[in-house]
């Protein structure tokens, strides 16, 4: 089971329990992917607003709120 921390988070997604291989899909509240990539933990979100959003991974959904 994956786990995504800190939330809310401000810049970085830090998640455990990956093997390294999984492929993330990150959403805005609205459903619209805006980020894809392997690396979702090496990425700077700072740029992004406040709010509600959503991480897909091997078709589980995960809640997040950026500060």
């Amino acid at each position: 089971n994956l786990s995504f921390y800190p939330n809310p988070f401000s810049t970085k997604i830090k998640l455990s329990n990956t093997t390294g291989f999984e492929d993330f899909i990150l959403l805005n509240s609205i459903g619209q992917s805006i980020w894809l990539g392997k690396n979702i933990d090496k990425q700077d979100f700072s740029y992004l607003k406040s709010g509600l959003y959503f991480v897909e991974v091997d078709n589980r959904i995960y809640k997040l709120i950026k500060e």
